[in-house]
C-alpha cells in the first residue's frame, strides 16, 4: 500500500511541474494552463507528505498544519508563475531589444571603422569599446587602456603632441570638444594606423575637466589614398619642371590649374599660387602686339576650349607680372573627358631672339 501512495505521489509531483512549466510558456496562449497546474500542485502538496513519511518510516496520518502549509506554498508558486508571465516574457523582450540595439552599434562601428572610448582624468583609468580592441588587434586582458597606455601606442613622432593637447584639454574650462589626428601603433609595430579622435569633455561643479568621452575614426585608408596621390601629383609636377618649355593647364573658364617652373620663370612668377585658381587671359595675354585691348572672347588660346581644336600660334605677346611683354610662340590643345572637353593645356616659348 506504501509503495502504491509513494508511486502515486511521484506523478502527481512530475505532473505540477510539467504544468507549471507549461504555465510559463503558455499562460498567454492557454489560460486555463494555470487552473491546472494549480490543481495538480495542489494534489502534489497533499501527497508529498505520505511519499515523505514512506521515505522515513512514519506511516501514521499527515499533520494537518504541515499539509496545509504545503498547500499554502503551491497556491502561492502557482499564482505567481501565473500572473510573473507577463513580466517575464517583457524582461526577455526588453533584453532581446538591448541586445539587437547592441549588436546594431557594434555593426555600425565595424562599418565606419569608429571605437568609442572614455577617460576619466581623476585617478587615469580609461574604457575601450570592443571596436578598439579589434582595431588595435589587441584582446581584452592582454591590454589595460588607462589614459597612459592609451598615449603610449601613439606613434612616437606624435605621442608629445597628442599629450600636450590632451594636457591643455584637461586643464581648459572650455566646453569645446577637442581634434587629434595621430599616428597609432596596433599590437604589432609595422602596423601603424592613422586615427581622427574627437573628445568632448565633462565639467565638474567647478569647471574642471575630470572626464571624457572620445569617437575614435580609422582613416588608414583615406590617409594612404590621399598620400598616392600626394606622392603622384609630385611625380607629375616633377615632370613638368623637367621641360624647359612652360606649360600651364586651364579649365572651362579660362581659370589656371596648374603651372610648371618654366612657366613661372618665363611669366616673372615665384610659386603655383599665384596662378592657380586665376583667369590666364586677364592676367598675361589681355594685351595685342599694338598694346590695343584683346577680348577674352577673340582670344585664340580658349578657342581650344570652345573649338574643341588645336591652335598654334606665333604673333602674339604675352604680359609678364611687372607689366612687361614678350613675344611668344604657343600652342593651345584642348583635353577631354569621356569625349567632353574639360579644359586645355597651354605651351609656350619665348621667341624674343627670333624677332
Amino acid at each position: 500500500m506504501s509503495a502504491i501512495i509513494a508511486g502515486i505521489s511521484v506523478f502527481l509531483l512530475l505532473a505540477a511541474a510539467i504544468s507549471l512549466l507549461r504555465l510559463v510558456k503558455l499562460a498567454e496562449q492557454w489560460p486555463i494552463s494555470g487552473f491546472i497546474a494549480l490543481a495538480f500542485a495542489l494534489m502534489a502538496a497533499n501527497s508529498s507528505l505520505p511519499l515523505y513519511r514512506i521515505v522515513v518510516g512514519d506511516l501514521s496520518p499527515p499533520n494537518i498544519t504541515t499539509t496545509l502549509l504545503c498547500l499554502g506554498i503551491a497556491v502561492l508558486m502557482a499564482v505567481g508563475a501565473y500572473f510573473g508571465r507577463p513580466l517575464i516574457k517583457a524582461l526577455a523582450t526588453s533584453n532581446q531589444a538591448l541586445q539587437h540595439r547592441e549588436a546594431q552599434l557594434a555593426d555600425a562601428q565595424l562599418t565606419a571603422k569608429l571605437g568609442i572610448f572614455t577617460l576619466d582624468f581623476r585617478d587615469d583609468t580609461a574604457w575601450w569599446s570592443d571596436e578598439m580592441y579589434l582595431r588595435y588587434g589587441y584582446e581584452k586582458g592582454e591590454f589595460v587602456p588607462t589614459v597612459e597606455t592609451i598615449l603610449e601606442i601613439i606613434h612616437p613622432e606624435d605621442r608629445g603632441r597628442a599629450r600636450a593637447s590632451i594636457d591643455a584639454f584637461r586643464q581648459s574650462t572650455s566646453s569645446e570638444p577637442l581634434e587629434i589626428d595621430c599616428r597609432a601603433m596596433a599590437s604589432s609595430d609595422a602596423d601603424v594606423r592613422y586615427i581622427h579622435s574627437v573628445f568632448t569633455p565633462e565639467k565638474d561643479n567647478a569647471g574642471r575637466t575630470i572626464r571624457c568621452r572620445a569617437v575614435s575614426q580609422d582613416v588608414t585608408e583615406l590617409m594612404r589614398a590621399n598620400i598616392e596621390i600626394t606622392e603622384r601629383e609630385q611625380q607629375h609636377q616633377l615632370l613638368l619642371d623637367s621641360s624647359a618649355v612652360a606649360i600651364y593647364g586651364s579649365d572651362l573658364s579660362g581659370n589656371c590649374t596648374f603651372c610648371n617652373a618654366a612657366c613661372l620663370r618665363l611669366l616673372g612668377y615665384e610659386n603655383q599660387d599665384d596662378l592657380r585658381g586665376m583667369s590666364m587671359h586677364e592676367l598675361i595675354h589681355h594685351t595685342r602686339v599694338d598694346g590695343s585691348p584683346y577680348p577674352v572672347e577673340e582670344c585664340r588660346i580658349n578657342q581650344a576650349l570652345h573649338g574643341q581644336k588645336n591652335i598654334h600660334v606665333d604673333s602674339e605677346v604675352l604680359i609678364r607680372k611687372d607689366g612687361s611683354r614678350f613675344p611668344v610662340e604657343y600652342w593651345s590643345y584642348p583635353v577631354k573627358r569621356n569625349g567632353t572637353t574639360v579644359g586645355c593645356v597651354v605651351t609656350f616659348v619665348d621667341i624674343t631672339a627670333r624677332k
